[in-house]
């Protein structure tokens, strides 16, 4: 049946990608349309109820726009960009994260486009996938055709990851009631690692698939199960086969490991270019700055931070990070101090104890940090804080706290950490006013 088409013209481009467009014609209607550009004409496809049209033809196309290299571009929920120039979509990102960080802590900062990546293709070594129809892959976005997208062959995928979902699929077929398992799958040139997030009523199942899994040469497979409903407490981690440790990056030549399930970035680039930018950031410190680190993960910053330092402290909320950072200590005689804490009441207690540091960052998730944890910042003395934020608006946010306690921003900058998507990472640098 052919789709009911309209034309629309897309009046501009919201900060997740799609195009925001409304109906040529007497009646204006408005609606989202994925993989449409600014200022450009298009054929859609659209009902009445979804606020989403499915992009049919582009009759007037932007002089930004490129061939999407993937053949689920249309459809997929997780490259937003895959039709827009890169170095376009870097200028546009950059631009959207100045005007919402204006838009809520009412400072506008100095903010440049990410530098280009080294690699835009086969750069993703983590997925977190689920099971469709004995194929692994991502829900599909609103206004496609299709219920999920697979993700075997993804072009931003590095190899070993995308052999990985193939060896997965083949072992796993024919397996039932395992659509309610979530397969979160590492891959790369080092090592493989697979961890199957489970409901208890497919626990059955999950041996099921993990005898077979098993037969995966070199996979580290464990599994945990999910909180029950009311619950936020995860079952006891438990290793199906392999080795406990799992290389997820490699910097300054140290290749470092994580343990359990503790957070591996997406793409070891990114761990890297935010280590550069935190490098660039030494010639401000104190000399013999005594530095804590919220939120240190694995110790992947450990040697851009140390180097001008006297001492370094690095906490973190995941005691599978800490114990990877211990480990990563142990291998590479790091001098420092890992500790699992939660961060407001580790610098509560620091301050009873009259500790001071010179220097904290502050690695955000997704959400900022409270007003507590600046607070208390503030009173250990800290002349520079570091925000490192996955998101615009946690740094918008932490921006508009760090502010109100007396800090400027000295300097900002942005990480391309996945080409094609509108996810990258804000890292800023605030000094103590006098």
């Amino acid at each position: 049946m052919k789709p009911k088409l309209k034309e629309f013209y897309v009046e501009r481009q919201h900060f997740r990608g799609y195009g925001v467009a409304y109906s040529v014609g007497e009646v204006k209607i408005w609606r989202k349309i994925a993989n449409a550009l600014a200022n450009e004409r298009v054929l859609a496809a659209c009902d009445d109820e979804s606020k989403w049209a499915a992009l049919y033809e582009v009759l007037n196309a932007s002089s930004e726009r490129i061939e999407a290299r993937c053949e689920f571009a249309k459809d997929c929920a997780a490259c937003q960009f895959q039709c827009m120039d890169p170095r376009a979509q870097r200028e546009f990102k950059a631009q959207q994260w100045k005007y919402l960080i204006k838009r809520v802590a009412g400072i506008e900062l100095e903010l440049s486009a990410a530098l280009a990546p080294k690699r835009l293709w086969h750069f993703r070594q983590r997925a977190e996938l689920k099971l469709f129809s004995n194929n692994l892959g991502i829900r599909a976005a609103a206004c496609a055709n299709i219920d999920f997208v697979p993700l075997r062959n993804c072009p931003v995928q590095n190899l070993e990851l995308s052999r990985l979902i193939t060896a997965i699929e083949a072992r796993v077929k024919g397996i039932k009631n395992l659509e309610n398992i979530k397969f979160c799958c590492e891959a790369n040139s080092f090592a493989s690692r697979l961890t199957l997030f489970y409901p208890n009523e497919s626990k059955d199942a999950l041996k099921a698939a993990c005898s077979e899994l098993c037969t995966i040469p070199k996979l580290n497979i464990l599994s945990q199960a999910l909180p029950t409903r009311g619950s936020h407490l995860y079952g006891e981690l438990e290793l199906e086969n392999g080795e406990e440790a799992f290389t997820f990056a490699e910097v300054r030549n140290e290749r470092l490991v994580s343990l359990h399930n503790a957070w591996t970035s997406t793409a070891p680039e990114n761990a890297v270019r935010v280590a550069q930018i935190l490098e660039q950031y030494l010639d401000k410190f104190p000399q013999q700055a005594s530095l804590l680190e919220i939120g240190c993960g694995c110790g992947t910053h450990f040697r851009a931070l140390k180097a001008h330092c006297k001492d370094y402290t690095g906490i973190d909320l995941s005691w599978s990070a800490i114990r990877s950072a211990q480990q990563n200590q142990r291998k590479f005689a790091w001098q420092g101090e890992f500790y699992t804490a939660n961060a407001e009441k580790y610098l509560q207690k620091q301050f009873l104890k009259q500790k001071r540091y010179n220097v904290i960052v502050l690695h955000s998730a997704r959400l900022p940090y409270s007003h507590k944890v600046i607070e208390y910042a503030q009173k250990l003395a800290a002349k520079i804080l570091i925000i490192v934020a996955p998101t615009a608006f946690a740094l918008a946010k932490s921006t508009a706290t760090i502010t109100a306690f007396g800090y400027e921003c000295l300097q900002s900058d942005l990480v391309e950490i996945a080409p094609w998507s509108y996810h990258q990472m804000g890292v800023a640098l605030f000094l103590r006013k006098l």
